[in-house]
């Protein structure tokens, strides 16, 4: 059947990261510097600088308080050392 037409795009745009196992419909826009969190299921488009997660795929946060997490994380594990003294702080 010609006339139907089931697929469509999906479009993913700079700097944007997927996690493993995420699934993404059709007709979804990935925004630039967007993380879509490992199992994701992304029904609608994520905004650019966003950190999306779950089943549907729902906001978590924005990608500046996601850096900002994870350099508190950094520094309370004292991970301002070489990468190969890291895993004695971890």
């Amino acid at each position: 059947m010609p006339e139907l037409n089931v697929f469509d795009k999906i479009v993913i745009k700079d700097n944007s990261f997927i996690g493993i196992g995420s699934t993404i419909l059709l007709d979804v826009t990935i925004g630039p510097n967007s993380v879509v969190g490992a199992g994701s299921v992304v029904t609608k488009d994520v905004p650019p600088n966003t950190v999306v997660a779950g089943v549907p795929a729902r906001k978590v946060c924005s990608i500046d308080d996601y850096k900002k997490k994870c350099v508190s994380r950094g520094k309370r594990l004292a991970l301002h050392n070489p990468r190969s003294k890291w895993k004695n702080s971890l």
